[in-house]
């Protein structure tokens, strides 16, 4: 999970002042100690330039941002990929420390869409996870889709029953319904909170492409305040589209979609939408943090050996256990297979997977892994950052979080610290260390970063996410 571009942060140590920056309109800087400042609030796919800190200390960055360092100067060039074009009534909430966005309030006639800065290739097998949550009244109404569309970034559809992507021409969405429209003729909508998937612009007249299927397997309400993963999969071979909720598979739709549905594009807006009418609920969505696993994972890790990138995981046990899948995704939404790994299916023994990645992407990448069952079902762990081992230095080796410690291994002997997203540093060793271990149980959930300056005054910076 990454946070959302507009809120991205620059840290400069060492210095003395935070330096300067242009343009100068909209950022604001947060001194926190020891000359370190953030930098926030900057404009999403501006550029801008900071110069480094006035006695010559070096930069750290979020690893959102591009840096091409000149002189003294470093040019930020943000990644739009990782920005959202909010319509309607959405908007940024922060729930539980981490950055939602909101698609209806509890408001009558409200709608709201939200489509990613980055297309989607359906030529190519993807997955794509996002935690939604439908409400809190199982009496409210109307939903929400995850939708696909080649139309534009500012589309939105009608509100109440339409969920938000009614009238989005060309466009495929998967609707989360959490209100019966169809009683008693049930053609098009179910009694329980459901699933279905509609290819004609119109949700409520004519049988869907798909479905409607119960959202939950023993039917019943998904507008009762929880936080639900919902995880697409396409398989560009088959051209079928997979839908999962809340780990468990529902239903699928196979077609030639690009030439169907898109019009002969391959390349495609993604996002969600929702809508309320008479009823109401407040909706929104979040990337996934869904760590819960179908076997007990004590370690997942990865380490830098040479140019390569060795993968790390133990599982303790192991039930009715198919494969493994390692993914990357660069925003935390859209994952891509980068290898497969059969599983052991039933052990009450440790068991230890290690699995190797040589790779010359220069684009920061997270890496999570999937566990398949033998009846299908997939949960998934939380995103570790790679090491980007085709780098020619790498100070930090390893970071991993077992048995509640956190525990941050060097190449070089380092000061290190642990920084919240507020800027406060939370966990901090000014000695010069190879191994630092932390006790995580006291911090919350949410993202941090880990900043290390070794003895030579090497300086790395890498993000985790405590859940």
């Amino acid at each position: 999970m990454l946070i959302f571009c507009s809120k991205s942060a620059l840290a400069c140590s060492g210095g003395t002042n935070a330096g300067t920056i242009t343009p100068t309109a909209g950022y604001q800087t947060q001194a926190v100690t020891n000359g370190e400042y953030y930098v926030v609030n900057v404009t999403c796919g501006s550029i801008y330039n900071f110069t480094f800190c006035s006695n010559g200390g070096s930069a750290s960055w979020d690893t959102q941002i591009t840096v091409n360092q000149t002189n003294n100067t470093t040019q930020l060039a943000y990644n739009d990929d990782n920005c959202w074009t909010l319509n309607g009534d959405a908007q940024y909430i922060t729930v539980n420390g981490e950055q939602c966005i909101e698609l209806t309030d509890e408001l009558n006639n409200q709608t709201g869409c939200a489509w990613s800065g980055s297309q989607i290739d359906f030529n190519q097998d993807f997955f794509l996870t996002l935690d939604y949550y439908f409400g809190n009244n199982i009496n409210g109404a109307d939903g929400n889709t995850f939708t696909f569309q080649p139309s534009a970034s500012t589309a939105c559809g009608t509100a109440g029953g339409q969920l938000g992507a009614g009238g989005i021409t060309n466009a495929l969405a998967i609707e989360f319904d959490t209100y019966d429209n169809d009683f008693p003729t049930h053609i098009y909508d179910m009694l329980c909170d459901h699933v279905a998937i509609e290819t004609d612009g119109n949700h409520q007249n004519g049988t869907p492409a798909a479905g409607p299927a119960c959202a939950k397997s023993g039917g019943g309400n998904i507008d009762d305040g929880g936080l639900y993963e919902v995880e697409i999969t396409w398989n560009a071979t088959t051209q079928t589209l997979d839908v999962y909720f809340d780990g468990a598979w529902v239903l699928n739709y196979t077609d030639d979609i690009v030439n169907n549905v898109f019009g002969g594009q391959n390349l495609v807006y993604w996002g969600a939408t929702s809508a309320t009418g008479g009823l109401n609920n407040q909706q929104y969505f979040c990337p996934s943090t869904v760590v819960l696993l179908p076997v007990e994972i004590s370690l997942f890790e990865s380490s830098c050996n040479g140019t390569s990138e060795n993968f790390k995981w133990v599982t303790q046990t192991e039930q009715n256990t198919d494969h493994f899948v390692l993914e990357y995704t660069y925003d935390g939404f859209v994952f891509y297979p980068e290898l497969v790994v059969a599983a052991n299916g039933n052990s009450e023994e440790e068991i230890t997977y290690n699995v190797r990645v040589e790779t010359t992407d220069a684009a920061q990448r997270y890496y999570r892994l999937k566990v398949v069952d033998l009846d299908g079902a997939i949960q998934t762990s939380d995103l570790i950052a790679s090491r980007s081992c085709s780098s020619s230095e790498q100070l930090i080796q390893s970071i991993s979080q077992l048995d509640r410690r956190l525990i941050v291994m060097n190449k070089q002997k380092s000061a290190i610290k642990l920084i919240d997203l507020s800027g406060k540093i939370v966990a901090s060793t000014q000695h010069n260390e190879l191994i630092w271990r932390v006790d995580s149980n006291s911090l919350t959930q949410g993202i941090y970063h880990i900043i290390a300056v070794s003895e030579t005054g090497s300086i790395a910076s890498q993000k985790i996410l405590k859940q």
